[in-house]
């Protein structure tokens, strides 16, 4: 199997759209947010277990993935750590694609909290940073969108904590760390996305992106923050803003 390249960063930048933006390219194949290396206890430990197996949210993407779980904690039995979890449930999907020679990727943006161990087990695997702007993340964060509402320093570390992991880890490993703004893959996709393609050493030309039901940006922070909500954003997280021309 070819090595896979991952798309990480924090919850509501968009990585679900470029997720299945790449999806559409007849080489490439992703499952649903498998987590796997999102979690601080150890692999197979009873902490670890737990969360694999009882986690709703898991078991709902493995029934969207088409893997029962039967077939799941066949594999889960088998595997000595978390590189082989997930390598042999990338083998169960791959073979329930029509694709041919289908390479798998990984779209979990809280793996940026496990980049350095993804990094040990995967050492050529590139890593695809989408990042927005955080004033909207918080915003979304905040609304309840998909993940539990949250109050405002919740929110901001859930954009602040995955996106300095990132910057520190690129400074030490700049050929395999991209960051896409997501306002740059809204406003000019075909673009932004020939960009990742080259990257992960796919051609751009297989594929014609079908782009009518992108949006840009709708700004909702605007009639959601509150001007002193929007001062304190800009206070915590101003240097890493700045570093995305935000």
């Amino acid at each position: 199997m070819k090595t896979p390249f991952f798309i990480i960063g924090s919850p509501r930048s968009g990585t679900t759209l470029l997720r299945d933006l790449l999806r559409m390219h007849p080489r490439l194949a992703c499952p649903e947010e498998t987590h796997i290396f999102r979690w601080a206890d150890p692999f197979a430990s009873n902490g670890y277990s737990s969360v694999e197996y009882e986690l709703e949210t898991l078991k709902l993407h493995r029934s969207m993935d088409n893997i029962s779980e039967s077939e799941f904690d066949e594999i889960y039995k088998i595997s000595n750590n978390r590189k082989e979890l997930l390598l042999n449930y990338f083998t169960i999907f791959a073979s329930k694609q029509e694709k041919q020679n289908v390479r798998v990727f990984d779209k979990t943006p809280q793996h940026a909290y496990g980049l350095l161990l993804l990094h040990s087990y995967f050492p050529e695997a590139k890593f695809i940073h989408l990042v927005r702007n955080p004033i909207n993340v918080v915003t979304s964060i905040m609304l309840g969108h998909q993940i539990g509402k949250q109050n405002l320093i919740g929110a901001i570390n859930f954009w602040q904590e995955p996106v300095s992991i990132i910057q520190a880890f690129k400074k030490s490993n700049p050929d395999l760390v991209i960051e896409t703004r997501y306002e740059d893959l809204t406003q000019n996709t075909k673009h932004e996305l020939d960009l990742i393609l080259e990257f992960i050493s796919e051609k751009p030309e297989l594929v014609d992106f079908k782009t009518d039901h992108i949006h840009q940006e709708r700004n909702l922070y605007k009639n959601t923050l509150s001007e002193s909500e929007l001062q304190y954003i800009h206070d915590q997280l101003g240097f890493l803003m700045s570093t995305y021309k935000y």
